[in-house]
């Protein structure tokens, strides 16, 4: 058996490499994660939902590492009311070799995409608010948004982020969440 290089690229037919990673996160795509409560900071079921948070996170930097990326910046994008939004990982528990980024809205996460060379992953994305078949599907709050177009087309989590990174020229490069948002990413 012969031993493979991995490189860091764009898509599978690209031949550009980049030296960071912006892992984007989101708690309601996580493996195992089916439930609003253990999203929400004030229920019982978050202790497991911080869990398989980090779980998720920590096998992406593991990937990123193995992939190459000298710079692997890690934000946490999840709004889970009080002191915990924005700082839902166990980081007793954090896979050491990565910058975590955390207690913002994920609005101001640009940084990483600022330096550019980066490409940008995004680990437990959902589909937007009334999809189907979609699990835990919102956009931007449970409560408060419904609709979102840009450029008259509807839109999601993904397709902000897609729209901040893309405005950086930082291309997605994998997304993690349940078919529905999978579907809508294209």
């Amino acid at each position: 058996m012969s031993k493979k290089t991995l490189r860091p690229k764009a898509t599978a037919t690209s031949s550009r490499t980049f030296r960071r990673v912006l892992i984007w996160c989101d708690m309601e795509g996580i493996s195992g994660i089916t439930r609003w409560e253990q999203v929400t900071s004030t229920s019982p079921m978050y202790a497991e939902g911080r869990a398989l948070y980090t779980q998720d996170v920590n096998a992406a930097v593991r990937g990123a590492k193995r992939a190459g990326f000298s710079e692997i910046y890690v934000v946490d994008g999840h709004g889970a009311g009080g002191s915990y939004s924005f700082n839902s990982w166990l980081k007793d528990q954090l896979e050491p070799g990565a910058t975590y980024i955390f207690g913002h809205r994920w609005g101001c996460y640009v940084e990483p995409l600022r330096m550019g060379d980066c490409v940008v992953i995004l680990v437990g994305a959902h589909a937007r608010a009334g999809t189907s078949d979609g699990i835990l599907c919102h956009t931007m709050s449970s409560e408060a948004w419904y609709d979102a177009t840009l450029n008259g087309e509807p839109i999601g989590e993904v397709g902000f982020a897609a729209a901040i990174a893309g405005s950086f020229g930082a291309p997605i490069a994998f997304i993690s969440g349940d078919a529905a948002v999978c579907r809508e990413a294209g």
